[in-house]
């Protein structure tokens, strides 16, 4: 790759985005480097077919011709999922301002890529990702620390309706248990009548329907994801793909 400043950039191509961006894994450096489209000159590819002679097939994903050094951090990311708006995010940076009675925080974030992704993902430094998406809740954090080679991530879009929903819902089915159980124990303490008891039951249990339903869709309207390495080979030490999806296992 030819830069408008003279230099030479050799390496494997990750991504080629035009008029965006080019990511590309140096040779010499074993680095990613992202380049903005501007400051691309010309991209020459090595491994591109003679005239005439039709392209290769599609690879399938891990199916890479330059396999990444296994550098703890270095990952190249594949997501799988059956949500096309799913995206890679990086916290790049969190700030808080504000005083004693109004305090914010802003949280400065990257679109790293949009599934399925195929690319390398620099993790070194310990950068905290996650994933979000259109109409889904944002995931819980991760990092790439112990991640090196190919990976999968096999990733489960929740429901942001579902998700808000059961927040009230849980707040007044508990309240609804408490009362009715409160209610409860008082009306066979003064020996109330029949239906008030009745009534004290019926209420504890409407509650607690209410908060059951509220963390049945707070269960299943989160986002979870599971990290698979591609090839056993190049997992790092220590690393596990958790069978629910929910956490990065150490």
């Amino acid at each position: 790759m030819f830069l408008k400043t003279g230099d030479v950039v050799r390496g494997s191509l990750i991504a080629v985005e035009p008029d965006e961006r080019v990511v590309i894994l140096a040779r010499e450096q074993g680095t990613v480097r992202t380049l903005v489209w501007s400051e691309v000159a010309h991209i020459e590819r090595g491994d591109a077919p003679p005239p005439g002679r039709p392209p290769p097939p599609p690879r399938a994903p891990g199916a890479y011709a330059a396999p990444l050094p296994s550098i703890p951090g270095l990952a190249r990311i594949h997501i799988d999922t059956d949500d096309p708006q799913v995206r890679l995010i990086k916290l790049v940076s969190t700030e808080a301002s504000g005083g004693f009675r109004s305090y914010s925080v802003t949280r400065h974030v990257e679109v790293v890529c949009r599934a399925p992704c195929d690319e390398v993902v620099d993790g070194r430094r310990g950068e905290v990702f996650y994933f979000s998406g259109k109409d889904m809740p944002d995931s819980s954090e991760f990092t790439l620390l112990d991640a090196r080679g190919d990976l999968t991530i096999h990733v489960d879009s929740g429901s942001t309706l579902q998700y808000r929903i059961a927040g009230p819902m849980m707040i007044v089915g508990g309240i609804a248990v408490l009362g009715g159980a409160a209610a409860t124990v008082a009306a066979f303490k003064t020996d109330s009548s029949d239906g008030v008891k009745a009534g004290s039951l019926a209420f504890n249990v409407l509650g607690a329907s209410v908060l059951a339903t509220g963390i049945f869709l707070r269960v299943f309207g989160r986002t979870t994801y599971e990290l698979v390495p591609l090839r056993p080979a190049q997992q790092a030490p220590g690393l596990q793909a958790g069978p629910s999806g929910l956490l990065w296992r150490f």
